[in-house]
């Protein structure tokens, strides 16, 4: 950091000392103080950038350390950043969450509550253990305007993206929701573009395989709730008692649905049980 500073420093110096040069001559000099200053403009950059991508491995590897020392957990599907990163282990049922804001940590599944696809800070699609897919701020699913699922294929070439985020909500007062990002533009392109659209050049590609990402995690998350649900419904359920299941064969029999015997035969089973 120190020897990037030092840099800049000197770059700027010198830009500084070529304007007082072009106020009095015209020189050789003076070339030369151009060419030297944008030299150290340019290392400047370069230096910049790996101190940034060196930054960026160190706190995308203190975050595998953190997920291999998760007691028990052996990720089966895992994504990862610098910032963050999700991961399951389907054999364990529990998945372990990390954003850019918070600690790593992991739950049961049957703590998850709701997942979100959040394209540039708007909600394009929502999962509840309760209402399913939900119509939020007019788009559901990737609707008008969302790059996941919505477009047509020529618009999803052309629209631009800044960030695609996965939001989870859990059970847990502490730390209620983890936003996991799979896209962001400023950081793949260097802070050189604000936002990004799949037909660019350059990063259209990057933009293309997140948006494949992020829409097969939704989906999983999608499926683990659809089975929360189906548990939580099964248990709230009420088992009939013998007496009420002995009220339906008897009402069966007076409907002529089953006989006389065929009513003491299932009667039997009941009691038995």
């Amino acid at each position: 950091m120190r020897k990037s500073i030092l840099v800049f420093i000197l770059g700027w110096v010198l830009t500084f000392v070529l304007g007082v040069i072009f106020l009095l001559e015209t020189s050789t000099f003076a070339f030369l103080l151009i060419l030297v200053s944008i030299i150290a403009f340019f290392m400047f950059v370069s230096e910049n950038k790996k101190i940034v991508k060196d930054l960026q491995k160190k706190e995308y590897d203190e975050i595998s350390k953190q997920l291999k020392d998760i007691n028990g957990f052996l990720p089966t599907k895992k994504h990862q950043t610098s910032t963050g990163v999700i991961a399951i282990d389907d054999k364990a049922k529990r998945i372990a969450l990390k954003s850019a804001e918070t600690n790593i940590n992991n739950f049961g599944y049957s703590e998850i509550l709701k997942c979100e696809v959040i394209e540039d800070g708007v909600t394009i699609s929502m999962k509840t253990n309760t209402i399913g897919r939900a119509l939020v701020g007019g788009l559901i699913a990737g609707g008008t305007g969302a790059i996941v699922g919505g477009l047509s294929g020529k618009e999803k070439q052309s629209k631009e993206v800044k960030f695609l985020d996965l939001k989870i909500v859990l059970k847990d007062i502490d730390n209620p929701s983890y936003k996991i990002r799979f896209f962001d533009a400023k950081q793949i392109s260097d802070d050189t573009k604000e936002s990004i659209c799949i037909s660019d050049s350059l990063y259209g590609d990057q933009l293309k395989e997140a948006v494949g990402q992020i829409t097969k995690w939704k989906d999983r998350i999608d499926v683990i709730i659809d089975k929360n649900s189906a548990k939580s419904e099964v248990a709230e359920t009420p088992a009939l008692s013998i007496s009420d299941e002995l009220i339906k064969l008897k009402n069966l029999v007076e409907e002529g649905v089953i006989s006389d015997e065929e009513f003491k035969q299932q009667k039997q089973k009941l009691l038995n049980k």
